[in-house]
Order: C-alpha cells, then sequence, then structure tokens
C-alpha cells in the first residue's frame, strides 16, 4: 500500500522529524522551517571553530570562478551593489559552514537575465515542497517594506552540506557540521568555565601559616601574616626564606587531576577539525611545523575544501546550464611557488611534457614573470 509521508504532516500543526537527535529543519504544516542546533553566534565565540569558519570561508572566497558563461563570470565577480563579490561569498560559505544550508536570491531585469544576487539569512527561510515533488517554493521574509516573497527554484541558489533526509521538504536541507559538536561544545563550555574558575579563584591564598599557638585573634592572625609578607615580598621576593620554629609553612597547589583535565581541552580542538573535515594541524600552528611535507599538508587542505567548493560549483551549474569550476590554486597558492615548482617539474626531466616555450608563456599568463 502506497503511503502519503505528507498526510500525518499537514494534520500535525508542528511535527519534528527524529532522526539523531539533531535536524537542521522543522516540520509545520508541510513546510520545513529553520531549527537552530547550536547558535552560531555562539558558535563563532569558540575560537577553534572561529578558526575554521574563517580560514574556509575566506580562501573558497578567494578562488575564482572558471565558467565560459561571461554573465555568470561577472555576476560572481559582482553580485551586489552593496558588497564586494569576496566578502558576499565569504559570507554564504559562513553560512553554509555554520548553518549547512545558504540562500541566495538570484535577481533578474524584465528581459529575465540575472543581474545581481542576494544573500538571505536562514532564519528568514521557510522551504515547501509542493506536491507530486514539482518544485521547491521558498518563502522569503525580507523584513522590510518588500515584506513576504515567494521565489521559485529556478531563482534561489540553495547551497547545501550533506542532504540525507528522505522525509518532504527535508530531503532538500543540508547539515550542518554544528550538529556533530554539540556534545564537544558542551564539554568545552563546561571544562573553560572550570579554567575562569580556577583563575578567579587564584587570589585564594597559595600559602598556609600554621603557627603552634593555637587560637590567635584576628589581630595576631594580621600581624603575622604582615610580617611574612614583609619578609619574603618587594625587594625580598626571591630571596631565602629565614623563619623561626614557631610557624608551619605549606603550600597549596591545584589538584593532580584537575590539572590534567584542563590540560586536555585540546582534545575538543581534534574533534571540531574532524567534523569540518580540516586537518588539526590548521588549528594549531606549532603541529604543522611538525610537519615536514608541506606538499602534503597543501593538497590535504586542498582536499579538504572540496567539500565547501562542490556544493557552489553544483549549484551554479544547475541553476546557469554551464559547467563551473573554483579554482583552489588562486586561493591556497598566492605566491605561485606551487604553479611554479609543477611547471618546473613538466618541463625537466629525459622526457619533458611541456616544451620551454609554452611553460614561458604559461608563467606569463599567470603573471608570475
Amino acid at each position: 500500500m502506497a503511503i502519503n509521508p505528507f498526510e500525518k504532516i499537514r494534520k500535525t500543526r508542528s511535527q519534528y522529524i527524529p532522526s539523531g537527535n539533531f535536524m537542521p529543519f522543522k516540520i509545520s504544516n508541510g513546510i520545513a522551517i529553520p531549527n537552530e542546533i547550536v547558535n552560531a553566534d555562539y558558535a563563532l565565540t569558540n575560537s577553534d571553530i572561529f578558526s575554521i569558519v574563517h580560514r574556509v570561508s575566506a580562501d573558497v572566497a578567494a578562488c575564482d570562478l572558471r565558467t565560459v558563461n561571461i554573465q555568470l563570470k561577472n555576476l560572481y565577480k559582482r553580485p551586489s551593489k552593496l558588497i564586494n563579490g569576496y566578502g558576499f561569498w565569504e559570507t554564504v560559505v559562513a553560512n553554509l559552514l555554520l548553518n549547512g544550508n545558504a540562500f541566495v536570491v538570484i535577481k533578474r531585469d524584465d528581459k529575465g537575465n540575472p543581474v545581481s544576487l542576494e544573500n538571505i539569512p536562514l532564519s528568514q527561510i521557510q522551504i515547501e515542497l509542493l506536491d507530486c515533488s514539482i518544485d521547491l517554493l521558498y518563502e522569503v521574509n525580507y523584513q522590510d517594506e518588500r515584506g513576504i516573497v515567494k521565489v521559485n527554484s529556478s531563482n534561489m541558489l540553495h547551497f547545501r552540506i550533506m542532504p540525507f533526509n528522505s522525509q518532504g521538504a527535508l530531503q532538500y536541507s543540508g547539515i550542518s557540521p554544528l550538529t556533530s559538536l554539540a556534545t564537544e561544545l558542551n564539554t568545552q563550555e563546561l571544562s573553560n568555565k572550570l579554567t575562569l574558575s580556577t583563575l578567579k579563584h587564584a587570589i585564594l591564598p597559595n600559602v598556609v601559616l600554621k603557627s603552634p599557638a593555637g587560637l590567635l585573634s584576628p589581630e595576631a592572625k594580621e600581624k603575622i601574616r604582615n610580617e611574612y609578607e614583609t619578609k619574603l615580598g618587594g625587594d625580598n621576593a626571591g630571596r631565602v626564606a629565614v623563619m623561626d620554629q614557631s610557624l608551619d609553612i605549606q603550600t597549596i597547589q591545584i589538584n593532580a587531576d584537575v590539572a590534567k583535565f584542563l590540560s586536555n581541552v585540546s582534545i575538543s580542538q581534534t574533534q571540531i577539525a574532524k567534523a569540518f573535515s580540516i586537518d588539526a594541524s590548521y588549528l594549531d600552528s606549532s603541529k604543522g611545523s611538525q610537519q615536514s611535507n608541506i606538499e602534503q599538508i597543501r593538497s590535504l587542505y586542498a582536499d579538504s575544501l572540496q567539500s565547501y567548493m562542490k556544493p557552489i560549483e553544483s549549484e551554479l551549474e544547475a541553476k546557469f546550464d554551464c559547467d563551473c569550476n573554483l579554482d583552489v590554486t588562486s586561493a591556497i597558492d598566492i605566491d605561485n611557488q606551487q604553479f611554479v615548482d609543477n611547471i618546473s617539474k613538466l618541463t625537466t626531466g629525459t622526457t619533458p611534457v611541456v616544451p620551454p616555450e609554452k611553460a614561458l608563456i604559461a608563467l606569463q599568463n599567470k603573471g608570475v614573470i
């Protein structure tokens, strides 16, 4: 018997679709509405997440778009009058990383030609899957005089990371890497609070003086404290302490288990890097400096960027009906050193692949010489 997946949904005012306890959208009256798993603004207060999101979004935004469609190429370079192309695409990729989805409305002129793009925040989007799955309808709440506008899929660039659900409009929405970090972020937040608490309580004394005289008056305690601080403070700091037998000196140290826990916070850094498919060395430069093969590191990072470049390339190809390719070398090979090395390898050896004259032209076209 055929099952209509929308029948139950339409009879329910608001229904969450369970799947691993985390979903980027919820279903309400058959419409997919954003369901924020981890607050993006809060996530960016985590230095590790900020580092990855900033690095990846900046590098993908720096990629040049290669396509025979000149109109699309110009649109990609100058998508809006309000912000430059680099800043525009950095915002798009950052939304993609933090929300798993990024929405860009294609604005067209009277003849239907695309003239500009507008980035739409996740909170202003609702997605509806029309009957018989004939199209996706995006309801955009511009929150200005334009009000609420319904945009069909042909005029909406919807970039996604790993869409996987099989129910309704959810199968067309992506999932943010942050959904896999809910537990790790909670653990790191608790460890950070413990660290701050430890630092705040560092004002507690790290030296205890015990007097065999028994119960002392507050005045006597203050006198002993002042004498001790005078002997070991100021100009006497660091000098050898000479005390009589009337005082027993003890020092207070942080519990070894607590200190070990605080030192293991870096475990969460590895988890964050893994969730975003980025090598952990990009979070900690000291780890990267231990690597001897710089070319291998660069290659691994370029492979990682493909996870976020392909959704953009594929969506542009689908909506503009042309081949698109983001040139990652323009982002990670700033000084053209990798390009020069590759040309050198192709023009040397017993059987060179590229003749010197063509290599010279390639270097000139690249602007190296």
